[in-house]
C-alpha cells in the first residue's frame, strides 16, 4: 500500500496557502532531509518568492541554495513532462536536467550563483527528455538571482515555452523559401534541384530528403538528394519496392541514418507520392523525419504543403514543357508566316496556360483548406465514440481521476467539432454565390431574435428595435451576419442582471449602416481590429465559449456585399458592431 504523505507543519500551512497539486507538493515535502531544511529556518525572500510563484499563472521555477534545489508551480508541469514531473521537486537541478538541458545552462546558474548576474534569452534551445525521447525545446526564459543577507541564495526562472512558435516560424521560412525559388522555372530538373537546395536549409525538419520521378518508361528513377555526396544515402539511389508501391503519405522505418543537425540518427522516413490535380503520378519524395520531434500534425502539414509546392511545380513544369514543344511544332508548321505573327501565338498561348493554371490553383487552394477540415470529422468521430466505448467498458469501476480525463476528452472533441463547424461554414460563406434581392430587415432580425430567445427563454433580455428598411443583398448571409452578432450580444451580456440590446440602422447617401450595441462586458478598443480575424478572441474559453470564426465570416460576408464592418467598446461598458451596405 502507497504510504501516507508526511504531515505538513505550521509554517507550511501558513507559507503556502494556495490551491493546486504543486502547493499540495510543497506542503507535504520532507524539506528537512533536503540542503533546504526545515521551513521554520527558511529565509524570507524564500518564502516571498514561494508564494509568488505559486499565486502565478505563468511558468516559473525556483533553484535554492548552491545546490539548486528544485521548487515549481503548476504552470511549469508541462516543462517538465512525466519523465520529471512530480519527482522534481526537491531534487536538485543537476540530477532533474543532467541528462539533457543541465549542461548548457550550467554556465548561466553558476554565473547567476557564484556572481549574481541576471540573464534573458528569447527561443532558446533546451534539449528536454520529458515523453520518453530527447525532444527539441525552446523557451523564453530569465534567470534572477535572489539574495538573502548580501549573498546570492538562490536563482528563481521565468519561463514560456516558445517551441511552437520556433517550428512554425521555420517552417513557415521553408515554405517561404520553396515558393520563391520555385518561381519562374520551367525544367523538372531544376524544380526538383531548387526544391532539394531549399531542403538543405532546414537540417531539422529535414533532415534528408530524396527525390524520384519517372522516366519514358515510367520506372521511378533518382533525381536528386540532400547531402547526396553521403554514402549513406546511396542505399536509396535505386527505389525500395515497398515506396514504389504507395499511393498514400506513410511512414516507414528505416536503417539509422547519421544525418540531421543532431546525435540521434535518423530512423523513420515519410513517403509522399508526388501528383498533379489530375492524380498524374509525378514521382516520390521521401524525408528523413527529425529525431528530436513527434509526427504530429503541424509536421504532417508542413511536410504535405512541401510536397504540394513540389507536386505544383512539377506539374507546371511539364505542361510548360510541353507547350514549348507545341509551339515550336507550330512555328515549324506555320514558316510562311512572319516571326511576329509567331511570337504573338506563342505568348497568347502562354499566357491562356498561365492563368489557366493560376485559377486551378486558386480552386485546389480553396478545395483543400475545405477539404481539411471535411476530413478531420471522421478522426474526431472516433475519438468521441471510441471515448463513450470506454465510458461505458469501465462502467461504475471508473474512478474519479479517470471519469475527469474522459471528460476532458469528451470536452476537447466538442470544441474541435465546433471549430471544424466554423472553418467549414466559413469556407462554404466564400464559396458560395450571392443571391441579391430586397431583404425585409425588421422581419430578418425578428427571426434571429425568435430563435435567439428560443435558446435561452429564462434569460431576461431588454430589446429595443428601431424600424428597419428594405436593403439590397444575399438573404441567407445577411441573416448569418445578424445571428453572429446578436447571440455574440445575448453571450456577452449574460454576467447583467438585465440585458439591453439595440439594433438600428442610419441611412447614408450611398449606404445604409447596421448598428447593433450591447451592455455587455464589452472590450478595450485597440484590440477592436483584431475581432474580425480567424481564431481571434478576447476573452477566454471558460468565461465565455466561442471558436473566433463567427466574426470573420462576418466581415467576409459583408466585404462580398461591397461593405466594411467595425466595433467599438469599453471594458465593462459594453459594445457596437456595425457594417455598411451599399444601397
Amino acid at each position: 500500500m502507497p504510504s501516507d504523505p508526511p504531515p505538513t507543519s505550521p509554517e507550511l500551512d501558513s507559507l503556502v496557502q494556495e490551491q493546486g497539486e504543486m502547493a499540495n507538493r510543497i506542503r507535504h515535502h520532507d524539506w528537512a532531509s533536503t540542503p533546504l531544511g526545515p521551513p521554520s529556518t527558511w529565509p524570507d525572500p524564500l518564502r516571498t518568492y514561494i508564494q509568488m510563484m505559486l499565486a502565478s499563472k505563468h511558468p516559473m521555477y525556483l533553484a535554492w541554495t548552491h545546490d539548486l534545489i528544485a521548487l515549481y508551480n503548476d504552470a511549469y508541469r508541462p516543462i517538465l513532462g512525466t519523465d520529471k514531473h512530480p519527482h522534481a521537486l526537491g531534487a536538485r537541478t543537476a540530477d532533474i536536467f543532467g541528462q539533457d538541458g543541465y549542461p548548457g545552462l550550467k554556465p548561466v546558474f553558476d554565473a547567476a550563483i557564484e556572481r549574481g548576474e541576471s540573464a534573458a534569452f528569447e527561443n532558446h534551445l533546451v534539449p528536454l527528455v520529458r515523453h520518453g525521447y530527447m525532444e527539441e525545446c525552446y523557451f523564453d526564459v530569465s534567470y534572477t538571482p535572489v539574495h538573502v543577507n548580501g549573498h546570492v541564495a538562490g536563482v528563481f526562472c521565468s519561463v514560456t515555452e516558445t517551441t511552437e512558435r520556433v517550428l512554425a516560424a521555420r517552417r513557415t521560412k521553408t515554405l517561404a523559401a520553396l515558393t520563391a525559388t520555385l518561381l519562374g522555372l520551367h525544367h523538372p530538373d531544376d524544380v526538383v534541384h531548387a526544391a532539394l537546395h531549399v531542403a538543405n536549409l532546414n537540417p531539422h525538419d529535414l533532415p534528408c530528403a530524396v527525390v524520384y520521378t519517372p522516366n519514358e518508361q515510367g520506372e521511378l528513377q533518382w533525381r536528386g538528394a540532400t547531402r547526396s555526396n553521403d554514402e549513406q544515402m546511396t542505399r536509396w539511389q535505386h527505389t525500395p519496392p515497398e515506396w514504389q508501391t504507395t499511393h498514400q503519405a506513410h511512414v516507414l522505418a528505416t536503417s539509422p541514418l547519421a544525418v540531421g543537425p543532431w546525435p540521434e540518427p535518423v530512423t523513420q522516413v515519410a513517403v509522399f507520392p508526388l501528383t498533379s490535380f489530375e492524380d498524374r503520378p509525378l514521382g516520390l519524395l521521401v524525408v528523413g523525419l527529425n529525431a528530436r520531434q513527434r509526427f504530429d500534425d503541424a509536421y504532417q502539414d508542413f511536410l504535405r504543403l512541401f510536397r504540394g509546392q513540389l507536386s505544383g511545380a512539377l506539374r507546371d513544369a511539364l505542361l510548360t514543357e510541353a507547350l514549348r514543344q507545341r509551339n515550336a511544332d507550330l512555328a515549324r508548321e506555320r514558316e510562311l508566316l512572319s516571326e511576329q505573327t509567331t511570337v504573338l501565338a506563342r505568348e497568347r498561348e502562354l499566357l491562356k496556360e498561365q492563368t489557366a493554371a493560376l485559377a486551378h490553383a486558386n480552386e485546389e487552394l480553396e478545395a483543400f483548406a475545405y477539404g481539411v477540415a471535411h476530413d478531420l470529422r471522421t478522426p474526431l468521430r472516433h475519438i468521441a465514440s471510441f471515448n463513450a466505448l470506454l465510458r461505458t467498458s469501465l462502467g461504475s469501476g471508473v474512478n474519479e481521476k479517470s471519469a475527469r480525463y474522459l471528460q476532458v476528452v469528451d470536452q476537447a472533441a466538442a470544441r474541435m467539432s465546433k471549430l471544424i463547424d466554423a472553418m467549414l461554414e466559413l469556407s462554404r460563406t466564400s464559396r458560395q454565390p450571392l443571391r441579391m434581392g430586397l431583404v425585409d430587415f425588421g422581419a430578418l432580425v425578428a427571426s434571429v431574435r425568435e430563435e435567439l430567445e428560443a435558446e435561452a427563454p429564462e434569460r431576461p433580455v431588454t430589446w429595443h428595435v428601431e424600424p428597419l428598411p428594405l436593403m439590397l443583398g444575399d438573404s441567407d448571409l445577411l441573416r448569418q451576419v445578424m445571428l453572429n452578432l446578436l447571440a455574440n450580444a445575448v453571450k456577452y451580456t449574460r454576467v447583467q442582471a438585465r440585458a439591453v440590446i439595440e439594433v438600428r440602422v442610419e441611412e447614408h447617401p450611398e449606404e445604409w449602416r447596421v448598428l447593433v450595441r450591447d451592455n455587455g462586458v464589452g472590450f478595450d478598443s485597440k484590440y477592436a481590429d483584431k475581432l474580425f480575424n480567424v481564431f481571434q478572441r478576447l476573452h477566454r474559453q471558460e468565461d465565455f465559449e466561442g471558436t473566433g470564426v463567427g466574426l470573420a465570416n462576418v466581415r467576409r460576408i459583408v466585404h462580398r456585399h461591397g461593405g466594411r464592418v467595425w466595433a467599438e467598446g469599453m471594458p465593462n461598458e459594453g459594445a457596437t458592431f456595425g457594417f455598411t451596405l451599399p444601397k
